[in-house]
């Protein structure tokens, strides 16, 4: 699973300023921050971090293969989410979409899952 961060001070100021991540490259939320202050909010073309105002707010902007309700997950949700989903599978994807699954109860998918998909 694929992560858009913008930052939000360039795209208030009308510049889509941002960068993809790969969530498969992080193991925790905390690494995921600081590459998102190192790759968006350091490098913002509006906001530098040595001018007086420099970017401090981001946002995720799109998902690519996420389930449906990433909106209201945080980035450590997202991270074990995608885990989930990489040990299981399209399975666990549908499960949590289509059976209305608690995307971070693996357990009760794991109870669910008879095998076959």
């Amino acid at each position: 699973m694929k992560i858009y961060v913008a930052s939000l001070s360039d795209y208030n100021d009308g510049v889509l300023h941002g960068a993809w991540f790969d969530l498969d490259n992080y193991d925790d939320h905390e690494s995921l921050l600081d590459d998102i202050q190192s790759n968006v909010l350091d490098t913002s073309p509006t906001c530098p971090p040595d001018s007086d105002d420099p970017a401090e707010e981001w946002e995720i902007h799109d998902v690519e293969d996420a389930c449906s309700g990433w909106e209201r997950m945080s980035l450590e949700q997202l991270i074990n989410l995608n885990s989930a989903i990489n040990e299981h599978g399209e399975a666990f994807r549908v499960w949590v979409e289509e059976m209305g699954g608690d995307p971070e109860d693996v357990s009760a998918f794991e109870d669910a899952y008879e095998g076959e998909y």
